[in-house]
């Protein structure tokens, strides 16, 4: 894995994962950290200033396929391919596991915080959707809209999600959802 600067300088070459392949990276909104999601069933967390790994965060039965670090909790997100752990929330201060989301049946291909944190989305190969509220760690929706695997982002208020292959065909369709993110 390679850190570049701004001005395309290869500034470090970080060994990791054990020739695992690296599905995910999530930046650190506050921080000079990077976490990364891989096939060897880990996170790792990364320091910049340091060129080290800080922490590997290990719980899920198989490959960590997505990541993403929570706006101003400091909190990560995870999805695997473990279909008895898909989802978890972790404290990357401590390696602890702080949540698992079970909701998913099959492997979760996309986790995503909205800009607030309040909100988190996950798209997996069952086809679904699933936006919970953090805050009381509940699913609060689930959007069946694909005949396909889903990924899934917030952008600008709302919920985009694209189907991988959508309509049988390669390709993507996007479904703008305005009306449904608004905090109470």
């Amino acid at each position: 894995m390679k850190y570049w600067q701004p001005n395309m300088n290869n500034a470090h070459m970080f060994s990791a994962h054990k020739d695992e392949a690296i599905r995910g990276l999530a930046f650190a909104p506050t921080d000079v950290k990077f976490a990364t999601a891989s096939d060897d069933g880990t996170a790792r967390v990364w320091d910049f200033a340091r060129y080290s790994e800080e922490r590997v965060l290990r719980g899920h039965g198989a490959e960590v396929r997505c990541i993403d670090w929570h706006p101003t909790k400091g909190l990560l997100v995870t999805g695997s391919r473990d279909t008895q752990q898909p989802v978890k929330i972790w404290d990357p201060k401590t390696g602890s596991c702080l949540a698992t989301l079970q909701e998913h049946k099959s492997s979760v291909m996309a986790v995503e915080f909205n800009k607030n944190g309040n909100w988190l989305l996950t798209g997996g190969r069952d086809h679904l959707v699933k936006l919970y509220d953090i805050r009381m760690m509940k699913e609060v929706k689930t959007f069946r809209a694909h005949k396909k695997e889903v990924i899934c982002e917030f952008e600008e208020g709302h919920l985009d999600m694209t189907d991988i292959q959508a309509s049988g065909r390669p390709g993507r369709e996007t479904f703008g959802h305005p009306d449904l993110l608004t905090d109470r």
